[in-house]
């Protein structure tokens, strides 16, 4: 047995060889090497583990598969945070949204609102103005220039009771303010929604025509725009 051991020794290393490349079969007989009868192996613990479907793994493989499990449990950690961090952004942003449409929305009820009383206004003036009209004022004239056609309309509504229809629009308008201009008592001209940024045609015609010059009469405007704004517009004073 000594001269085996030695002769193992000399030419196959034995005692130097690591695992795995170790000697596992004696080459003259091919039969497996019991290393547990060298230096009392026998009864040193051999550390194994099973693993999955029984196959036996070292210790560092074991302790690198557990620092990959380790990285593993952390990016999933991390990953999960950063969700949840981009949920709560996304949760703030949707706040936003709203908290910026609830007030478009009472910005627009308040704009309506405010439409509402100028209508009543508007309506409580016409009210008032008509309770004006006495003896000495031949009549309370009402128009609207909210657009062309609105212009035409209300012309041709009071051509029909004063008796001055044309044959055109432009007529009709000319033979109208030609009406009221020749009255010899006084007169209010009342031009609503004057609120166009540019005026040209028939309503440039009726608030900055010479037909008024040297009558006895005034006109007024209802605009829903600032009053300088309306002063550039006529090109008048205003108070």
């Amino acid at each position: 047995m000594n001269s085996l051991y030695s002769s193992m020794q000399q030419i196959h290393g034995i005692l130097t060889q690591v695992f795995p490349n170790y000697l596992k079969k004696y080459p003259a007989t091919n039969r497996d090497l019991n290393y547990e009868a060298f230096n009392n192996n026998k009864n040193i613990p051999y550390i194994r583990i099973q693993f999955l479907k029984g196959n036996t793994i070292g210790l560092d493989l074991l302790e690198e598969i557990t620092n990959q499990t380790k990285a593993l449990a952390r990016y999933f950690l991390k990953a999960t945070d950063e969700t949840d961090e981009n949920f709560r952004k996304v949760e703030i942003e949707l706040l936003t949204v709203q908290n910026v449409l609830s007030t478009f929305t009472q910005q627009i009820q308040q704009i309506e609102s405010n439409q509402k009383i100028c209508s009543n206004a508007i309506a409580e003036a016409k009210e008032d103005i008509a309770g004006l009209t006495d003896k000495t004022t031949s009549g309370v004239f009402w128009v609207s220039a909210e657009s062309t056609e609105m212009l035409e309309t209300s012309i041709s509504n009071l051509a029909i009771d004063i008796n001055t229809i044309g044959k055109t629009a432009k007529e009709t308008l000319f033979r109208t303010l030609k009406w009221i201009a020749s009255l010899q008592a006084q007169w209010l001209l009342v031009v609503g929604n004057v609120d166009a940024d540019e005026l040209f045609g028939n309503t440039k015609e009726l608030l900055l025509g010479s037909w008024k010059r040297n009558t006895y009469g005034h006109i007024l405007i209802t605009s829903r725009r600032e009053p300088k704004q309306v002063y550039r517009l006529t090109n008048k004073a205003y108070t």
